[in-house]
């Protein structure tokens, strides 16, 4: 049986669970679903529902919100995996503003005048907790927690290496500038009610044309959309500011996903990594 990479993504309303399973090329999604959530007692019953027993070799993936991390690029003498997370924490906590237990982690440096320059974050543990609680309940114990917007960059890298990528949902949403499948810096917005598309649209195009500007970009990155607060008439909005705009183009067999499933997609193809 073809190993199965689970990617689950809980908005508050809804939970959207995709499948991946390996094959010769690469990840292929293989399943999407999406269950309704009606009260936040019924999460754990939701979950028994949604995912099958899990067999051996199968990886579940969840997301932390970008709001839950902090995040900072480091620069170190050394590039040696093993040196760098051994010296992450104490280094992370001395810019972070809280005295929380934090998990650190960080992705591959890249050679700057000597030094290198490596990405991290950290997140406080009970925001973790509280993440895996839910699934550890019911039996599903995730195997990977990855924070957003660097799981989606990861996951859509061989659809969207490079560009901006906006991901919106019911109360929060990012900005992201993305190098090569990777996060180079970000936005992170939270919502007391769900914004208008004109309000939408204002902060996407300010975020967009910020992280151009301080990125020295000479020329205009396509924009990916994704999540369930985009919408074509978003896309419309932000095409008449002058942007090239688009969804992503995941598919299950000869079927596009919705802009909605794909933060769960990009979930199930980042646990394949």
């Amino acid at each position: 049986m073809a190993k199965k990479f689970i990617g689950i993504d809980f908005d508050g309303e809804f939970l959207r669970v995709a499948v991946a399973e390996a094959a010769k090329g690469g990840p292929v999604l293989t399943d999407h679903r999406s269950y309704e959530v009606p009260v936040p007692e019924a999460l754990g019953e939701v979950i028994e529902k949604a995912l099958p027993e899990a067999a051996f070799g199968d990886r579940l993936a969840l997301n932390l919100p970008a709001h839950e991390g902090f995040f900072r690029y480091l620069e170190f003498p050394f590039n040696d995996p093993k040196k760098i997370a051994s010296a992450l924490p104490l280094t992370l906590s001395s810019q972070i503003p809280v005295n929380d237990e934090l998990v650190t982690d960080f992705l591959s440096g890249q050679a700057l005048n000597g030094q290198f320059r490596i990405p991290a974050a950290a997140v406080r543990q009970e925001a973790v907790r509280a993440c895996i609680a839910p699934f550890e309940e019911t039996g599903h114990l995730p195997q990977i927690v990855d924070l957003a917007p660097f799981c989606y960059a990861a996951g859509l890298k061989k659809v969207f290496a490079d560009g901006v990528l906006v991901s919106v949902e019911k109360s929060q949403g990012t900005v992201s500038l993305v190098e090569n499948g990777q996060v180079r810096e970000f936005r992170c917005h939270l919502f007391r009610e769900e914004p208008s598309i004109e309000k939408l649209a204002q902060i996407i195009t300010r975020d967009y044309f910020s992280l151009v500007a301080s990125n020295h970009r000479d020329q205009q990155p396509a924009m990916a959309l994704m999540g369930s607060g985009v919408s074509d008439a978003l896309r419309t909005r932000l095409e008449n500011n002058g942007m090239k705009v688009y969804f992503p183009q995941l598919k299950v067999g000869e079927s596009v996903m919705a802009p909605a499933m794909l933060p769960a997609a990009t979930l199930a193809l980042r646990a394949a990594i």
